[in-house]
């Protein structure tokens, strides 16, 4: 998969191992990881996205032949009418013309060309992974009934992760007994539900609605739901700007150390100039020039190596801020996780990350050690990507020596922990089975009344106090500018529900990416409470 620009490419390479006999036809669902498509500023500092194309490059080991699958995806930048670049599966794609190729017919086929903006829904995932790419669905009341009770189930999960699915009731059949269907929903007299994090809609038949790409792209666009965007432009401001990511603004800078540099250049100069040609290797001497020039060489060289490693370290340092989003009455967690680390040097680039999770290196502010960035002067990126059952495998620039890197990380993953209420007359207590403990815990209840609870252990209940919605808002308002943009306003929506809380900790752990960076992890949780 190649992402392109004017000024660099983007290059991500997975392998797959599929099998299919000659006379044979079947069909094969390959989750594909994509490269994110930045932004890119000519030299006038105007700024404009790229597209993203994806091949497939199937090999047939019985023929000795190959063909080649192409998939066009619009960037971020592109103007939305020109399609709705915002329902393009960013993770995942369906390959549906590959069936032709892996039939056996492989020396006769040719390059196949697909460019979606819509999606078949009898192959629609069957894992959250394959969804949490799409900003936005609209489908008709049809459609949803003809997805069957895993796609359902997993459509229904991709919501709850904050997905944004607009439903057309086409049905004659009164609109309440639609959306009665669909369990856990209250919806409010437009047509809207909040489902956990993400928003279920429903649009009358009576409504005028054109279905076309036109039409369902401006919905999109005025609904603010490009995931693109976000991973493109909510981690790139300059740090010293409004808008800078609170992450890599908290972590702070970096001198690039040019004086010290300077100093040993200017040194070595003098030592391999002057004092060589006429201290070591006099007049009569020249021939000792092929022994002291390499050895001032090489000394000035390991001296730079033992500076480096003094300044730099092996590893690095690293922050991470995790947002976990707790859904006690389905055992679920859907957790996201933002990153950003400033590495010495590295002896690998290579690490293991669950299955469950998908991570995008993001475009961060530029800087001397920024890789990845929205300017004019990236270099070639390249990633690979192998996976298993339960792990995933990468290696690249994900993580380069001497670098800055941002990545976004999100998932969901089974859970029993909760935070348990228990209240009697005027008091309120509260139980934490999170496996670590949680520094400071607020609760929201009903008829405006607020509590909160400190030093929250394992099992352990604990007496909160009351305050005032005051001391609430601000401790959820402090806890939510710690993300970017895109989550910070997902923290601020899921905070101030009814019977909910918000809690912080620095005790829990984050999700596990490269070993050798010492990382420093705050998460923030949210999420209904289970009251006894």
């Amino acid at each position: 998969q190649n992402s392109w620009s004017n000024s660099s490419d983007t290059t991500l390479k997975s392998n797959f191992s599929i099998q299919c006999n000659p006379g044979e036809t079947k069909s094969f669902e390959l989750l594909i990881p994509i490269a994110i498509a930045s932004t890119d500023y000519d030299s006038y500092g105007y700024g404009y996205g790229h597209s993203s194309s994806t091949k497939a490059s199937v090999y047939n080991s019985t023929t000795s032949s190959e063909s080649n699958i192409y998939i066009n995806i619009k960037g971020a930048g592109t103007e939305i009418d020109h399609g709705i670049s915002t329902s393009i599966p960013w993770e995942r794609m369906h390959m549906a013309a590959t069936s032709s190729v892996l039939s056996g017919n492989l020396s006769n086929a040719t390059e196949t060309f697909v460019n979606e903006s819509s999606i078949d829904l009898a192959l629609f995932a069957t894992e959250l992974k394959g969804m949490i790419g799409y900003d936005a669905f609209i489908l008709t009341d049809l459609d949803w009934t003809s997805l069957n009770s895993s796609q359902q189930r997993v459509f229904q999960e991709w919501i709850r992760a904050g997905g944004y699915a607009i439903i057309l009731n086409t049905n004659a059949a009164p609109t309440k007994q639609f959306k009665d269907s669909i369990p856990g929903l209250d919806f409010s007299s437009n047509g809207t539900a909040n489902f956990h994090a993400g928003v279920i809609e429903v649009i009358e038949k009576t409504r005028a609605f054109p279905l076309n790409d036109k039409t369902f792209a401006k919905v999109l666009t005025q609904k603010k739901l490009q995931r693109q965007t976000m991973l493109s432009q909510d981690f790139s401001s300059n740090s010293y700007s409004d808008e800078a990511w609170p992450l890599q603004k908290e972590f702070g800078t970096k001198a690039f150390g040019t004086t010290l540099l300077a100093i040993i250049l200017v040194i070595f100069a003098v030592l391999v100039g002057p004092i060589n040609f006429f201290v070591f290797a006099g007049p009569s001497r020249r021939h000792r020039l092929f022994i002291t020039t390499p050895i001032i060489a090489l000394g000035t060289s390991a001296l730079l190596i033992a500076l480096i490693f003094l300044k730099d370290g092996i590893g690095g340092d690293g922050a991470r801020i995790v947002l976990r989003a707790i859904d006690a009455g389905n055992k679920k967690s859907y957790v996201y996780q933002e990153q950003f680390c400033r590495t010495g040097m590295l002896l690998s680039g290579n690490f293991d990350i669950a299955n469950d999770y998908s991570i995008t290196q993001v475009p961060i502010a530029e800087s001397r050690w920024a890789r990845v960035t929205n300017g004019y002067s990236n270099t070639d990126i390249s990633y690979t990507q192998q996976g298993d059952e339960s792990t995933s495998s990468l290696s690249g620039d994900y993580f380069s020596s001497r670098s800055e890197h941002g990545h976004y990380i999100q998932g969901d993953e089974v859970t029993q922990e909760s935070i348990k209420v228990r209240i009697t007359d005027d008091q309120c207590y509260l139980t934490s089975t999170f496996p670590n403990e949680l520094s400071i815990c607020y609760f929201k209840g009903t008829n405006d009344s607020y509590w909160k609870a400190t030093n929250l252990t394992t099992g352990n209940e604990v007496t909160a106090e009351r305050v005032n919605s005051s001391a609430f808002n601000l401790f959820r308002k402090e806890q939510a500018v710690k993300f970017s943009n895109t989550l910070s306003l997902m923290v601020n929506r899921l905070s101030k529900r009814n019977n909910s809380f918000v809690a912080l900790s620095d005790q829990l752990d984050g999700v596990e990416t490269h070993t050798s960076i010492d990382w420093k992890t705050t998460t923030v949780l949210t999420g209904a409470v289970t009251l006894n």
